[in-house]
């Protein structure tokens, strides 16, 4: 398909893609095709599809790098080989580097301390599990536990595995799998009671990409779950591409399901279209192979024979830029350049976006048809989450009891309902507690940095049994962990529990509707009329007091005496000696 959309949307090129398929299935069969396809063939620019680890990866780029023909992945989204060692090993897929980066900062934007990660125990799972310790670590999150699930583990030794998990305070579960353990994962989970509230459960694009192939009873099972995947901007082509595809699937398939199209389909689409515009960027385009021989194969007594096209192919392929159906095709150090994840949200059989990710701008709430932000003010927020176990409280991520309940004692009795009010179900064997006391337990547990696993437990289960609060207070610790209720702190009763600060005043409060409208003058109510007259003429009396007070030290002023001329001799003049009395 992309060959002929191709030319049918540029039917002046002088060049045209031959395509040579082989169908391999071993990884044996892989690097027999590929040998086959160099040799034999005399292909200029190889194209891989869903490969066999990082062993075909390694194969293939040596007989890239002998031959000097560009080897290219659209499946490779992890690699060991360096790009300066392998250069003709183009990646046209993102790297699992950048998604390592947008699920630290999704777990960063949720303020969880700590993450549990579950990996396939394969050497593609091993490789993603270096880039989330370096991204994680970036942020601050530690990777509390790494447990490794090999493909052929059965349930039970997953169970247990989980169960471990279970005990753990960590809550948050970071799973990096395929479809097919993905689904008998999160059944397991479910059994082991690990999908309820408090806990998050974030999934790779390993499995989200492939979630169409999740049957729908284990899509039920994966509600609450968060995921990240790749964006795809819906453009008209992309549009116009998947009706295109469906309608060939229809005629292929009359009878089967419907196949949809990945992100990884779309890649290949890409890469054709690349190697297309790459080639056609080539003039004059000699597609046989140069006449010089190298190391001959130490199996068949076979030379390779190296290719004069592939030098340039390369060179126009990592220059090459266009919009794509999987977006913006561009190639940075052998590898697509990164671009925009979408956060969404599994709900029943069908998924939400909350969000999305980008290098520049982090998480972001809304992305533009071509995958930048709105704008500048876009709110980091993501859209409310729904969480497993039906919830929309944000999990924690931690939970200081690990192997049972905290058990809250609450009291049962009549009057002051409004304090404490509980009410019991037989059928669920559950007590809903309410009142003031209760609300001031739930917000103190909101704020702490963990969560807490409570159940309420009712003393005086009759109404009409004698009881008291100090009665109650007794049972700590052998019936309840802690007692929520209505309760005076005193001496006494702190000699054998610990209270907490207190939150409300003790006393009585006579509240009294006000009868009269509002006016700038209600401050005078207080007082009657003849108690302000009264306060008033004591005001003027004492004004006037004062006022005679500073009359008489003002007429007492500061008397100046002056003594006799003193005759001072040989001297015709007389200085007058001045006394200041001061009374």
């Amino acid at each position: 398909m992309a060959v002929s959309d191709f030319y049918a949307a540029h039917p002046n090129y002088t060049t045209r893609l031959n395509l040579h398929t082989k169908n391999a299935h071993t990884l044996l069969d892989a690097n027999f095709a590929v040998l086959e396809l160099v040799k034999h063939e005399k292909v200029s620019g190889l194209i891989l599809g869903p490969q066999h680890g990082s062993k075909q990866e390694i194969f293939a780029a040596a007989i890239g790098e002998t031959v000097r023909v560009p080897i290219v992945s659209f499946t490779a989204r992890s690699s060991a080989l360096s790009y300066e060692e392998n250069r003709y090993f183009v990646r046209t897929t993102l790297d699992d580097a950048v998604q390592a980066e947008a699920l630290a900062a999704v777990c960063k934007r949720f303020e969880w301390p700590e993450v549990v990660i579950l990996y396939e125990d394969t050497e593609y799972g091993h490789i993603f599990l270096s880039h989330a310790a370096k991204a994680f670590d970036d942020v601050g999150i530690e990777l509390a536990y790494k447990i490794s699930i090999s493909t052929s583990a059965d349930d039970s030794r997953i169970l247990k595995e989980l169960n471990k998990l279970k005990n753990k305070p960590t809550r948050v579960f970071l799973v990096h799998v395929g479809p097919v353990l993905g689904s008998r994962l999160f059944a397991i989970a479910n059994t082991a009671g690990m999908m309820k509230e408090g806990y998050a459960w974030v999934v790779t694009d390993s499995l989200s990409i492939f979630l169409d192939f999740v049957d729908s009873d284990a899509r039920d099972l994966m509600e609450g779950v968060l995921g990240i995947r790749p964006y795809l901007f819906a453009s008209e082509n992309l549009k116009s591409f998947q009706e295109r595809w469906k309608r060939n699937m229809l005629l292929d398939k009359a009878t089967g399901p419907i196949t949809e199209l990945n992100i990884h389909g779309l890649w290949a689409y890409d890469a054709v279209t690349a190697l297309a515009i790459a080639v056609e960027n080539i003039h004059p385009v000699n597609s046989s192979l140069s006449d010089v021989k190298t190391r001959k194969n130490k199996t068949e007594n076979t030379d390779f024979e190296i290719s004069s096209l592939g030098p340039r192919l390369l060179r126009e392929l990592s220059n090459t830029k266009f919009r794509g159906l999987a977006g913006d095709f561009e190639l940075v150090e052998g590898k697509l350049k990164a671009s925009a994840f979408e956060i969404f949200n599994v709900i029943g059989n069908g998924e939400r976006k909350v969000g999305f990710w980008t290098l520049e701008r982090g998480v972001v709430r809304e992305l533009s048809a071509y995958g930048e932000p709105k704008n500048s003010t876009s709110t980091k927020e993501l859209k409310n989450v729904l969480w497993p176990g039906n919830s929309f409280t944000r999990p924690k991520g931690r939970s200081i009891l690990t192997t049972e309940y905290l058990r809250v004692g609450i009291p049962w009795k009549p009057g002051y309902i409004e304090f404490v009010d509980a009410e019991y179900y037989p059928g669920t064997k559950r007590v809903n507690a309410t009142g003031f006391c209760i609300g001031i337990f739930l917000a103190a547990l909101k704020v702490l940095p963990f969560s807490i696993d409570y159940d309420y437990y009712i003393y005086n289960d009759s109404l009409f049994s004698n009881w008291s609060y100090d009665s109650m207070l007794q049972k700590i610790p052998q019936e309840y962990d802690m007692v929520v209720a209505d309760m005076t702190i005193w001496a006494p009763r702190a000699e054998y529990v610990d209270f907490a600060l207190p939150y409300s005043e003790s006393g009585v409060v006579l509240v009294v509707k006000n009868k009269k409208p509002f006016s700038m003058w209600t401050f005078i109510t207080p007082f009657s009329w003849d108690l302000w007259v009264a306060i008033i003429g004591a005001c003027v009396l004492l004004r006037f007091a004062l006022y005679a007070s500073e009359l008489q030290i003002a007429d007492t002023s500061e008397e100046l005496a002056v003594g006799p001329r003193v005759e001072t001799p040989g001297m015709n003049h007389f200085y007058p000696i001045e006394f200041l009395g001061i009374e």
